[in-house]
């Protein structure tokens, strides 16, 4: 995937710039919320609303960088399969003629487009939304050290807990995510049985025979399935409760710096949303 992602640097670069600007983006609406908020209390209506002209600059940059960003997405992801779909062909052009006779025509169809689609999903995908949400953390970070730097400190142990709760259920969730794979291979074994030997159990008259047994091993298949997806979401259950637990410590945090006169009032609008984000971000990560 590196290779390509180099291969075309130029439009993948502007995409990072473009995911880069729109974390900057996101973050400083969270700065002018809390500008807006604090100059309601000390400044005045007028101030107030300077803030508010801001944040409408700031949606409409926003709207922008997210059209851009999908157009550019798309367009670098479609460059890289036109260099991927090239390879393929260039090795193919250079393979011994038993090997292009021995695999179906089929093969290299799909090749070309299911293999790439799932490279697409599963590989320039994930890459990219792990980039923005890195770039979310990063200055969501950078402006809750600036408000203080204990606000800093606390998200750090903060992303222990969260990066520890999730350890606590892989194991579990590995194995059943294990049993799936079996029972998917079992059910196509037995399906293939089944529709292998149909002419004959039509012929016997054991179509009840058949249809129970395609019942049974649906309901097998099943069994294994949303045992995984239960405990999947009780994982991410806990992982959501300790990222909402830890948004909530960082808002009394940011409230007894204020009662303090460590920080303004607007402070707590920004640690709200700032908060929100970098660990919504580092839930995404897991």
């Amino acid at each position: 995937m590196c290779v390509y992602i180099a291969r075309c640097w130029k439009i993948n670069l502007l995409l990072l710039s473009v995911i880069f600007g729109g974390s900057i983006i996101s973050t400083y609406w969270g700065v002018l919320s809390a500008n807006a908020l604090t100059s309601l209390v000390n400044d005045g209506f007028s101030t107030f609303m300077y803030w508010i002209k801001m944040m409408c600059i700031c949606l409409v940059a926003w709207v922008i960088q997210i059209v851009l960003s999908s157009y550019l997405h798309a367009l670098a992801i479609q460059n890289m399969n036109i260099q991927i779909r090239k390879d393929i062909a260039s090795n193919l052009a250079n393979v011994d003629e038993e090997y292009i006779y021995d695999k179906a025509t089929s093969s290299y169809v799909s090749w070309m487009v299911n293999d790439i689609a799932t490279i697409n999903e599963y590989g320039f995908g994930n890459f990219s939304m792990i980039l923005s949400q890195i770039f979310n953390i990063l200055t969501g970070g950078y402006v809750l050290f600036s408000l203080h730097y204990s606000l800093i400190a606390s998200i750090l142990l903060l992303t222990v807990a969260m990066v520890t709760v999730p350890k606590m259920f892989s194991k579990k969730l590995n194995a059943f995510m294990l049993d799936v794979s079996r029972a998917n291979e079992n059910f196509t074994h037995n399906l293939n049985g089944l529709f292998n030997g149909l002419r004959v159990l039509y012929s016997t008259q054991s179509m009840p025979y058949f249809m129970n047994k395609i019942v049974l091993e649906s309901k097998l298949l099943a069994k294994n399935k949303i045992r995984y997806s239960s405990y999947s979401g009780l994982m991410q259950s806990a992982t959501n409760g300790v990222s909402i637990a830890s948004q909530i410590v960082l808002l009394m945090q940011a409230g007894w710096l204020y009662f303090a006169g460590y920080v303004v009032i607007g402070s707590l609008s920004a640690t709200q949303y700032l908060s929100a984000t970098i660990f919504s971000s580092l839930t995404g990560l897991k």
